[in-house]
């Protein structure tokens, strides 16, 4: 046998890749975490702006980011469940929890508008609370307003 045969560390230098190959693999490894990152992000922007099957069951995270810039506030969300009253609520995700959702939700800037919309702070009762209180300050500035003197 010969010297070259017997010395390990001569034999493990010939497994090892070469720095070509490793900038190689790098290089492919980069692009194939690249693609992948670009269609999951790709999925994500179809998913939110586009309807998912003729109904819209994802709330469009732009239109909620729009509304939400537009009132300055995080926005309400209606829901319209079957055999219950259409009531809103502030979303705690951007997907629907009901599947027997119908038609696109609406989105208000704040409860008091959804109300006058006609929807409920309840979903099991008609609930009102932010115009009822609306509806006490108008009949108290109307009892408390001095009555103006018709001038003679």
């Amino acid at each position: 046998m010969t010297n070259e045969k017997l010395n390990p560390n001569k034999i493990a230098m010939t497994n090892k890749p070469t720095p070509k190959q490793v900038a190689a693999f790098k290089k492919h490894r980069n692009k194939v975490l690249a693609t992948v990152f670009a269609s999951i992000l790709l999925i994500i922007l179809v998913l939110d702006f586009v309807p998912v099957l003729g109904q819209r069951v994802f709330i469009s995270t732009a239109h909620m980011y729009y509304k939400w810039i537009e009132c300055g506030r995080k926005p309400v969300v209606t829901f319209r469940p079957y055999g219950g009253f259409d009531y809103y609520a502030e979303p705690k995700s951007l997907i629907h929890s009901s599947p027997t959702m119908s038609g696109s939700p609406d989105i208000f800037c704040t409860p008091l508008e959804a109300e006058r919309a006609g929807y409920s702070a309840s979903d099991v009762d008609l609930e009102i609370p932010h115009l009822e209180k609306e509806r006490e300050k108008l009949n108290r500035s109307e009892i408390d307003a001095p009555k103006s003197k018709p001038n003679e």
